[in-house]
């Protein structure tokens, strides 16, 4: 018995571990971006908050009758176990990649399958029964899917945030350098280098009195609390 599965894409096929519940798209990525040699498995509320997204996004598809309920609600189950901390070791995918964050999005899509396929009774790779494109991915895309669990991861650990400041926090994109362009369509205008953002976000506030977060990024990065009453700060 083989202790590998063959994988399919559009350039050919892989041997794909059977220990692993990862597929094809990843094996690639690991490949191709191999910058910072930090996977993204060493940021896992960014892991638990894609599952957040995946699950919303099968539940509603479930909805709108355009998934079958059983497939929903095996992603949703998947969803779970990633939410509570399973298969972090899961992402090997590089923290820096190109395509906007397609491969930690496909990383993601072919965890959460193969965990379905499991839930199931059914083995890794069966991707006629739950594929991770066409049911994990159903009706997303790597520019919505990523922002809105970047959002989310943010949102959720707001609190760890270090704090020096109260109210609103405005950081010009002119701080920031030349802005790092990801993908045009993930922000709508553009996505500016992080790592002096982390060093200067700061927030006093719990998470549950931040009301949003304004990641358009024109000019400026908003955060804003509940105690603004409406005000307009950016």
């Amino acid at each position: 018995m083989s202790n590998f599965r063959i994988e399919h894409d559009f350039l050919g096929e892989m041997k794909i571990p059977d220990n692993v519940y990862y597929g094809i798209q990843t094996m690639r990525a690991v490949e191709n971006f191999h910058i910072t040699n930090i996977p993204i498995s060493t940021v896992p509320a960014l892991i638990r908050a894609f599952a957040y997204v995946k699950k919303a996004a099968a539940q509603a598809n479930a909805a709108l009758h355009v998934m079958p309920e059983e497939i929903a609600d095996a992603i949703g189950k998947a969803c779970d176990a990633i939410a509570d901390g399973e298969l972090i070791d899961q992402f090997p995918v590089d923290l820096i990649q190109g395509g906007a964050g397609t491969s930690t999005n496909m990383n993601a899509n072919e965890v959460i399958a193969n965990k379905a396929l499991e839930i199931l009774g059914l083995e890794k790779g069966r991707y006629d029964v739950v594929h991770p494109n066409n049911h994990v991915n159903f009706s997303q895309s790597t520019n919505d899917a990523y922002p809105t669990a970047f959002r989310l991861a943010l949102y959720l650990n707001i609190s760890e945030i270090n704090v020096k400041n109260n109210g609103d926090f405005v950081f010009y994109t002119s701080e920031f350098g030349i802005p790092v362009v990801l993908g045009r369509t993930q922000v709508g205008t553009r996505l500016v280098k992080f790592d002096v953002f982390w060093k200067s976000v700061v927030a006093s506030q719990g998470a549950h009195e931040l009301l949003y977060i304004d990641l358009r990024f024109e000019d400026q990065v908003v955060v804003r609390w509940n105690h603004d009453n409406g005000d307009d700060h950016s």
